[in-house]
Order: C-alpha cells, then sequence, then structure tokens
C-alpha cells in the first residue's frame, strides 16, 4: 500500500493544511462567524473547529467542505489560494 502521507500520523497537519486554516480562519473573521456559530453550522464536534482553524488538527474534506459552504467560500477557491501560498514560501 502507497503512504502518500509519510510517517506522520492521521491529525499531523502539515505546511498546506496549516495554510488552508489560515485561509479559512480569515475567511471567518472576515465573515463575523464565530466559532461557535461554524460548529453548530457544520455539525463538527465542539473544540475541533478552533483546532482545526490554528492548524493543530487536520480537515478532513468533508469538514472542509462544510466550513467552505458556511463561510461562503468555494473550496477551490480555498485549494487554489493555499497552492500559490505553498509555492510562495518555498520560492522564498
Amino acid at each position: 500500500m502507497l503512504n502518500i502521507m509519510g510517517s506522520r500520523s492521521r491529525n499531523d497537519v502539515g505546511a498546506f493544511g496549516k495554510i488552508v486554516a489560515e485561509i479559512l480562519n480569515d475567511a471567518r473573521l472576515n465573515h463575523n462567524v464565530s466559532q461557535l456559530q461554524l460548529q453548530e453550522s457544520t455539525g463538527i464536534s465542539q473544540s475541533q473547529p478552533s483546532k482545526q482553524l490554528r492548524g493543530i488538527r487536520a480537515i478532513n474534506l468533508d469538514e472542509l467542505e462544510a466550513i467552505c459552504a458556511t463561510l461562503s467560500i468555494s473550496v477551490k477557491e480555498v485549494l487554489i489560494l493555499a497552492e500559490a501560498k505553498l509555492d510562495a514560501t518555498r520560492k522564498a
């Protein structure tokens, strides 16, 4: 079986995941959405959104879609922006 994640555990957050978390948290703040509102609208269990948006806990695809829907931002937009930011940090 191919291990594309290397030796990291399932919930370790890499550079790309941390950038995604930063983008989502910025969007949350720009839309004046509290972490409690995010939790209630996405159904993600208590305390998880806080950890996810600080880049401490990985966000799975279903959670990403739910968070993006709540923040009125497309998953595609988040991923494109995250990829651009990651590329910029690699070139710096």
